[in-house]
């Protein structure tokens, strides 16, 4: 009994130490792969022993850390579930790392890996990818530190939530260049995006989003550059510049219906409209800092007397007498940036807003509240107001100057990647031509113009977008992109549906006919039946590969008449009936023995003369 009890001991001591030996620390891969510095090596040679030390060169920088020389650790593959931080921490190991991979190990928590990047100060890139991360007890949100140099993530295929990267960044003021493909996102929540709005390039290859409304809600990022999304079935491409949408630089999602700005005072709106007073109701309660937005819910009066009313929206924030003096500056000084601005328009049903060109004709009709219909504010002890409810105006001018500082929407995209998506038309296609920075796309395997080739359907895609420089990664050229405008005008001048653009080439370049297609090689034959005349008396006829060189030629005749390679001449007599008329026919040397007989349009029935040297010095 005793001996089974300490058998089941051993084998649970071995479970034990075979689940410990799995679990490896960052630490301990580091000792593994770059080793530990110092090796001592003892040997015994002839009875004497040799302790032979080899210790570390010293280290340049002055640090003791052990790893002081490293700059780029590559631990991919390592089996890593822990960071395993020394009590000294990682500035007495490694403190100059600026590269890190930590790709395909067992990481799974942030609590093992933000600690770890916190404390290698130099840190630049970071690679996580193929790491299973989960954000447990929301161990992001309550991360306090933050990562100032990070500039470059990698969490490819890790699984991380849309919500905890945007969250993550916010600890990042360095970052760049994000990368998320393989992460399952379909839907990307807007709220937060200030937290991302340093970012210059976005990686999202291989996701499910499939709705370019979502890409959308990236629009206002200041210094988006880059957005690859190969990969994604995402359709129905648009760009929208002159409806100023429900967004805004809060990023609120869309669905809201609602527009914000980050203004800091109450403010009017100039209803322009056929003077019927018209009114947007805010019976929302507005705690100190919120904003205050435009709701759906205007009376269908006002709907049935105008389907586009023009009106602009700003917000409330703070209702107090310390900021009466500094809003009223703030207004005025918007009012003045914004004199001559054109008014805009709004659909209220959809929240769509257009450029309006009515210009002076159409009169200025400023509504101002009557002093029974607006209820004072309340304010708290802090003197914040906790709750407005009332119907005021909003002025058209100051909401002029927040769109001023939204900008264009992706007003510095450079670069977009739509290979492998579905985009699938020329109606979404031109929509590229709208973006204000944009110079370089990839538009590869996607499902339209599959029916030309390669070659062909680039050229369309040049002569469409004029803005693009680099199309699928080549640089566009004047000459091919005159050429491409070219083709476009000769492919589509028969065609019913033309692209609307087809005028506008058609005036630069004038009504071009379709090409003339000539085959070349109509009349090619591998194989021709030949008549030899030597002297000018026919000698043999024979079946010939005109694939083969005229020098190859030259060797057959030579040894079939017994004479010197350059003891005679050849010519070819182009005799046969598919050459047409033969008097208009002359004889034509060939001279270069590398030339293939296909060169002279050697066909059946033809003649090959050749001419004896000395038997033309004989007869002189």
């Amino acid at each position: 009994m005793e001996t089974c009890v300490e058998i089941s001991r051993q084998i649970a001591s071995l479970e034990s130490e075979k689940n410990n030996v799995y679990k490896k620390s960052f630490t301990d891969a580091l000792r593994e792969k770059y080793g530990s510095g110092d090796k001592d090596c003892n040997y015994i040679v002839d009875g004497v022993f040799i302790n032979l030390v080899v210790g570390r060169s010293p280290s340049k920088n002055g640090s003791d850390a052990e790893f002081a020389h490293l700059r780029n650790v590559v631990l991919s593959q390592y089996e890593i579930d822990y960071a395993g931080i020394p009590i000294r921490g990682l500035s007495a190991l490694c403190p100059n790392v600026i590269d890190l991979d930590l790709s395909s190990n067992l990481l799974s928590c942030w609590s093992e890996i933000l600690p770890l990047i916190a404390q290698l100060p130099c840190l630049k890139f970071v690679n996580l990818s193929h790491n299973k991360i989960n954000n447990h007890n929301h161990y992001i949100q309550n991360w306090r530190a933050r990562l100032p140099n990070l500039e470059n993530l990698v969490l490819n295929s890790t699984n991380v939530k849309w919500e905890d990267v945007v969250q993550l960044c916010g600890h990042l003021p360095a970052l760049k260049d994000l990368h998320l493909c393989q992460n399952g996102y379909t839907v990307l929540d807007c709220t937060h995006l200030d937290k991302i709005q340093r970012v210059q390039s976005i990686w999202m290859n291989d996701n499910y989003i499939n709705s370019w409304f979502e890409i959308w809600k990236l629009r206002y990022l200041p210094n988006l550059k880059s957005l690859v999304l190969s990969g994604n079935p995402v359709d129905e491409l648009f760009y929208h510049f002159e409806q100023l949408e429900e967004t805004s630089y809060s990023f609120e999602t869309p669905e809201k219906h609602e527009v914000f700005s980050e203004a800091s005072s109450p403010r009017e709106t100039k209803l322009k409209s056929s003077g019927v007073r018209r009114k947007l109701l805010m019976d929302n309660s507005v705690s100190c800092g919120q904003y205050l937005g435009v709701f759906n819910d205007i009376t269908e009066k006002c709907h049935s007397r105008s389907q586009n009313e023009e009106f602009t929206v700003i917000s409330c924030k703070t209702w107090s007498d310390s900021d009466s003096l500094q809003d009223a500056e703030m207004k005025q000084d918007c009012e003045e940036s914004q004199m001559e601005s054109e008014p805009i328009d709004i659909n209220y049903k959809n929240v769509i807003y257009s450029d309006s060109s009515n210009g002076s004709s159409k009169q200025e009709i400023e509504e101002t509240l009557d002093a029974s219909s607006c209820d004072s504010p309340r304010f708290n002890d802090s003197g914040c107001g906790s709750s407005i409810s009332s119907s005021f105006i909003i002025n058209e001018e100051d909401y002029l100057c927040d769109q001023k500082v939204l900008g264009r929407p992706f007003e510095k995209l450079h670069t977009l990647c739509l290979s492998k998506t579905s985009v699938s038309g020329w109606d979404q296609v031109a929509q590229l031509r709208k973006f204000p920075a944009l110079k370089s796309v990839r538009l590869m395997d996607i499902p339209f113009l599959l029916d030309i080739s390669s070659e062909e359907r680039r050229k369309l895609y040049i002569a469409s977008l004029p803005n693009i420089s680099c199309l699928n990664g080549s640089e566009v050229t004047l000459t091919e992109k005159e050429k491409a405008e070219r083709q476009f005008l000769r492919y589509y001048c028969e065609k019913i549906d033309k692209p609307v653009w087809f005028c506008e080439l058609e005036a630069k370049h004038g009504k071009l006919k379709p090409l003339v297609d000539i085959d070349l090689g109509a009349r090619y034959q591998r194989w021709a039946n030949i008549i030899f005349i030597y002297n000018g008396l026919e000698i043999f006829s024979e079946r010939l590969h005109v694939v083969q060189s005229v020098g190859k030629l030259r060797k057959h005749i030579a040894k079939c008449l017994s004479l010197s390679l350059n003891g005679f001449k050849m010519y070819h007599f182009p005799c046969s009936p598919e050459h047409g008329d033969s008097e208009m026919s002359e004889l034509q040397e060939l001279r270069l023995d590398s030339l293939p007989l296909s060169r002279f349009d050697i066909l059946d029935q033809d003649e090959i003369h050749i001419h004896d040297n000395s038997f033309l010095c004989l007869s002189v």
